[in-house]
């Protein structure tokens, strides 16, 4: 089913956020080599309970990803880390591979790993280009040594603690679950979209998004609600981190929150967003729509096997305007276990917003 996280997906890829490339794109024309371990449950220095996952890939070029994350029924916080480093740090021959990172992550830690092969399937196909290509993709057992120190930046450490398992005689085995060294003559096989047939299913609800924040530290808040699914606020941020050179953080933090009002009762319709008392998000904040809506053409869908018409106002550009003392309300901020909390400046024009209703 159709749903508004589709259209908030589509907002953010389409926000004029300038994120650095990461990885393989659409036109690779080059063998790739990537590792993947499976994502496992450890316990950090500081007592929290996150998920793992580490993925090294060769592309050109070579950079690793250490992620940290944690989610329950109402919110989810997502940390990514990521480095340079040297596509030598990979090796693998005759069913055998080692991952090491020696210094390279300066005071964020190191790893330490092996793999042995369990499975191996190759596939031929074409990449996005259209060349041939063949994919093949290695099941390996994997142990070693991780330390990970979930630092905000080389200099202050974060509520996350580190990440300390394995040694040199008692190697961590990562839950026992398997690794994946995928390996391809010319990329990734091609990915081909199928537009579902028949109408799509008839939406209600609303997506909004405040203005991008900061350089170094970028910044953004952004939510969505759909009629039966409840509603979400959202705090992203990428960061450049100033040592090792290059290396860079993601940090996502998400909620469930109340359903943001729409108030188009005066001559600029207004969108309020709130927030839920004892949740990862505090405050509240407004978006005034400073124009007329661009409505996109009706479109037939369907809902409960009957066919309507789905109707789209997009507001492109709204001023946002955080909660102050003199409304009782705090600005709106997500709390962040790793960095500042995320929150984003009043903005004249910066913010939007998107109503779709269907009769």
């Amino acid at each position: 089913m159709r749903s508004i996280r589709a259209f908030a997906v589509a907002a953010v890829a389409a926000s004029a956020i300038a994120l650095p490339a990461a990885g393989a794109n659409a036109a690779v024309l080059h063998p790739t080599k990537e590792f993947t371990t499976p994502t496992v449950t450890v316990t950090t220095t500081t007592g929290v309970k996150v998920h793992l996952s580490i993925d090294l890939l060769r592309d050109g070029y070579a950079s690793m990803d250490v992620d940290l994350n944690k989610a329950t029924r109402k919110q989810a916080e997502d940390h990514d880390w990521t480095f340079d480093v040297k596509g030598s740090d990979l090796t693998y021959s005759k069913g055998k591979g080692t991952l090491q990172t020696g210094r390279q992550f300066g005071p964020y830690g190191f790893l330490k790993l092996s793999f042995t092969k369990v499975a191996q399937v190759s596939r031929s196909c074409h990449n996005d280009n259209g060349a041939a290509t063949k994919v093949t993709n290695v099941k390996a057992s994997v142990k070693g040594t991780v330390v990970f120190k979930a630092r905000s930046s080389y200099t202050q450490s974060s509520k996350w603690g580190a990440v300390r398992y394995g040694t040199s005689t008692k190697p961590y085995h990562f839950g026992y679950n398997y690794a994946h060294y995928i390996s391809t003559t010319n990329g990734r096989c091609g990915v081909t979209f199928h537009e579902p047939a028949g109408n799509p299913a008839c939406v209600s609800g609303t997506l909004w998004q405040g203005p991008v924040a900061g350089v170094s530290s970028m910044r953004f808040v952004t939510g969505a609600s759909q009629q039966g699914f409840g509603a979400q606020i959202e705090g992203l941020r990428m960061i450049s981190l100033s040592y090792p050179s290059n290396a860079t953080r993601m940090d996502f933090v998400g909620v469930t929150a109340p359903e943001p009002v729409l108030d188009t009762s005066g001559a600029q319709p207004v969108l309020t967003v709130s927030t839920t008392s004892g949740s990862a998000a505090s405050g509240s904040a407004s978006l005034t729509a400073t124009a007329a809506p661009t409505a996109q053409p009706d479109s037939p869908c369907t809902d409960a096997g009957t066919t309507k018409t789905e109707s789209i106002s997009d507001y492109e550009t709204a001023d946002y305007t955080n909660g102050t003392a003199a409304n009782g309300s705090a600005p709106l901020t997500l709390m962040s276990n790793v960095g500042n909390n995320i929150s984003v400046p009043n903005s004249v024009g910066g913010a939007s917003f998107v109503n779709f209703s269907y009769a």
